[in-house]
């Protein structure tokens, strides 16, 4: 999953930027995009009386209403972690963040706010349209299996395999601090080159490695593995003998 952050100052034209974007999104990958909106200070309300906040108010953790042609969802463990993961999970390949400019990712930046995260600064949609490759990925396990079951030709697949490995352990406020590798370049070289060994072996249908960044993801460095083989033992084999070169090159 693709994450689009659009920051600047108040009143910039962040959202109307957002609409312009969310426009050309949809026709080209129609249903697949999704938005997440920092509120700040203005809190969201619930509509009083409705059967929806009373069982919110009961205590539920998740309330959903669904009526004919959409749901609407209130959960009460809001955070942007787990808004994040809740997206990967469902699929969505295409999140576009207004605001949370405090977080580490590449950004629009609307306006002259200062960025050091600036990607793209008052970009026209098309600008943004053909750097979607150059934004951050965020990924959870599941959602990394649902793009490998989409792009990988599965038909004769014997079996998915998936590996979850802390790569860096973080404590503390270390967690929420700007941690990198200072080798970041060859762990993205390592990670690129395992994906081609591993795409080149027989019997393999499909391959997906992401590293999720402690950083971006406010937890540990951990490394996802999912290999779509035709062959069982081959495809076991071939997820330690990636796991084993990585440790091996990154450490």
């Amino acid at each position: 999953m693709k994450i689009i952050p659009v920051i600047g100052h108040s009143n910039s034209g962040k959202t109307r930027f957002i609409h312009s974007l969310l426009n050309e999104m949809n026709l080209r990958h129609p249903g697949q995009t999704a938005v997440i909106k920092h509120l700040g200070d203005h809190k969201h309300k619930l509509e009083e009386g409705k059967d929806t906040t009373t069982h919110y108010q009961q205590g539920a953790a998740v309330v959903a209403g669904i009526d004919g042609d959409k749901a609407t969802v209130t959960v009460r463990e809001g955070s942007y972690d787990s808004i994040l993961e809740n997206l990967s999970d469902y699929g969505i390949k295409y999140t576009i963040i207004e605001g949370f400019k405090e977080k580490g990712y590449k950004k629009i930046v609307i306006g002259d706010l200062e960025s050091d995260d600036c990607l793209l600064r008052n970009p026209a949609v098309q600008e943004v349209l053909d750097s979607l490759e150059a934004f951050d990925d965020y990924y959870t396990m599941q959602g990394l299996v649902r793009e490998l079951r989409e792009e990988a030709d599965i038909s004769r697949t014997g079996a998915i395999f998936t590996y979850t490995g802390v790569v860096r352990e973080f404590t503390g406020d270390e967690k929420t601090e700007y941690m990198e590798f200072e080798d970041f370049e060859l762990l993205n070289a390592v990670t690129e080159r395992l994906t081609a060994k591993i795409a080149q072996t027989p019997g393999v249908r499909g391959v997906k490695l992401h590293h999720c960044r402690g950083r971006l993801y406010a937890g540990d460095d951990v490394l996802y593995i999912a290999v779509a083989s035709s062959h069982r033992q081959e495809g076991f084999k071939t997820v330690m003998d990636a796991i084993d070169e990585f440790k091996e090159k990154l450490h």
